[in-house]
């Protein structure tokens, strides 16, 4: 007989299961498609367009690397862009946390636009957790894009024992393919779209949080592949699928305390 995974024991929260029996929560979906159709269908000259792509694409890449503790504002992550400021050397990896980031987003849209398709792999969580720390320092245990191999503990929260992490990211894999198959099929509904994306895009978010696979920048890993998961839906515009990552940061002691407590109740809406 198989010897049970420790993780059912520690983490018997992590379920990849889901209730959402909420009327407010699906009145509160539905107002959110029907803004992210309003945005689709605005009509915007192509420069305008490029522009507020690029005022959205360093939102949110400021916005995410601020809740991990950078402090540069969108103002000065701009015009290091624009080569019109250098930081000190003391202050050059907020630099290149941000530009890290906005690697990672670049690389999303670009795919998302090309219209390839988007299967969700252990080797796409890795690989966009190694752009997020490409070039910074890190503790010895931490391998950019690796998953962890010690026993990992952020702020008071214990994440998932290291020999479940594998099996852990491979099921979560599954579960979100599944979850994102409806958008494959030309018949689905524009708003059923919207929902399973952004199910897929939040829950993602959760459990990458709850596993925490990797030795550092689980956050950043996480985010990304929320935003990615709505950017290739076809149903949310680029600028929205960043927006949530300025929203978790501008509400970061509620985010922090809502992850808290899905875990603590085990329930996803933590409430």
């Amino acid at each position: 007989m198989p010897t049970p995974r420790r993780y059912l024991e520690t983490h018997p929260w992590i379920t990849f299961q889901f209730r959402l029996d909420q009327d407010r929560l699906w009145c509160l979906l539905g107002e959110a498609a029907s803004k992210c159709q309003h945005l689709s269908g605005t009509p915007l000259q192509p420069a305008m367009a490029l522009d507020l792509d690029q005022v959205y694409l360093v939102k949110g890449a400021v916005a995410t690397t601020a809740i991990e503790g950078n402090t540069l504002t969108e103002d000065e992550v701009r015009e290091l862009l624009a080569s019109k400021r250098k930081l000190p050397p003391s202050q050059e990896y907020l630099q290149r946390e941000v530009e890290n980031v906005i690697e990672g987003l670049r690389r999303i849209d670009d795919h998302a636009r090309a219209g390839e398709p988007f299967v969700i792999t252990p080797e796409w969580i890795k690989e966009q957790n190694r752009i997020s720390l490409d070039g910074l320092d890190h503790e010895e245990h931490v391998v950019p894009g690796e998953y962890t191999n010690v026993q990992l503990v952020a702020g008071s929260y214990k994440a998932a024992p290291p020999e479940d992490v594998e099996l852990l990211v491979d099921r979560l894999c599954t579960w979100l393919n599944e979850l994102l198959r409806p958008l494959d099929t030309p018949d689905t509904p524009a708003d059923m779209c919207f929902f399973n994306a952004f199910l897929a895009a939040t829950l993602g978010h959760l459990y990458i949080a709850w596993i925490h696979p990797f030795g550092d920048g689980n956050g950043r890993t996480a985010r990304l592949l929320e935003c990615a998961v709505l950017a290739h839906s076809g149903v949310v515009p680029w600028v929205s699928s960043n927006l949530l990552s300025d929203h978790y940061n501008r509400t970061r002691s509620r985010y922090y305390r809502r992850l808290d407590l899905a875990s603590r109740q085990h329930d996803v809406l933590g409430s």
